[in-house]
This record gives structure tokens, sequence and C-alpha cells, in this order.
């Protein structure tokens, strides 16, 4: 009787993990994220939850554009490549595109790196930095407050 219960439940944990999808690795084109922004919900979450190894990508009032307070991009062409050079495990954690108080200034732009989530299953969440220049290094990266989730990786 207990091989029989064991046979079960082990019968059941396969068929579980057979279930389970599989995560697109980032570089292939199986566009499986799920778009909030074009569903209208507004997904928010505590920016401190997220992981110390999301990448971080500043709006310059200039047109630039600085990822991780460490490097300076003139474009969004560029900043689409750096995100593409850039491990899988790294994608994982996903990326906050923060913006300057008010709107996003460039929503080509923003567009463009949804567009790119969307595509390489990536969590895209967006957050309004203050007044300060939010690329300026700091303690915490200013992880209070809430991030807007964007693009949700997992259907």
């Amino acid at each position: 009787m207990a091989r029989k219960i064991l046979v079960l439940c082990l019968l059941i944990l396969l068929s579980a993990a057979g279930c389970q999808q599989p995560r697109t690795p980032v570089g292939e084109s199986l566009a499986t994220g799920r778009d909030l922004d074009a569903e209208g919900l507004q997904a928010s979450r505590p920016l401190n939850h997220l992981s110390d190894s999301t990448i971080r990508v500043y709006e310059y009032p200039d047109g630039q554009f600085v990822i991780d307070e460490s490097r300076t991009l003139p474009g969004h062409e560029m900043l689409l490549d750096d995100l593409m050079s850039q491990p899988g495990r790294r994608m994982d954690a996903g990326i906050v595109y923060f913006f300057v108080k008010g709107d996003i200034r460039r929503p080509e732009a923003f567009g463009a790196v949804k567009t790119f989530c969307i595509r390489h299953n990536v969590d895209l969440y967006a957050a309004e930095a203050g007044a300060r220049e939010p690329w300026q290094r700091r303690k915490g990266w200013g992880r209070s407050g809430e991030v807007v989730w964007v693009v949700k990786s997992r259907p």
C-alpha cells in the first residue's frame, strides 16, 4: 500500500513538472512577455522588492541614457544593443526604467525597451526617479517608492 502511494505521489510530481513551461532564454525571438501596459493593468510593487542585480536604465533630460549608474549611451539604439549583450541570468532580474518627474520624455525609446522586453521575456518596470538626478550613485539606488510593472515575463 505504501509503495502504491509513493508511486502515485511520484506520478503527480512528474506530471506537475511536465506542465510547467520552461522560460524562453534571452536572445530568442519568441514573444512570451505579457504587456500589462497594453492590457490596462496597473500592477505595482515596492521598489525595494526588486533584486540588486536588476538592470537600471535612467533617462537623461538631454536624450542620453545611463545603465546602472555607470555607462552613458547617446541613444536608445545603443541602449538596446547594450541590453542584448547582457547575460541571460542578469536579464532574469528584469529592468527598471527610471524617468525624471513627470512623463517619460522619449516615448519612442521607452516603447523600444518595452518591445525588447516582450520579445525576450524580460520583466520591465517603470519608476519616477524624483527631482534629484537619478543616475547619481547613492546607497540602495533610491529604493523607496513603487514601480509600475509594465511587462511581465511569465504570462
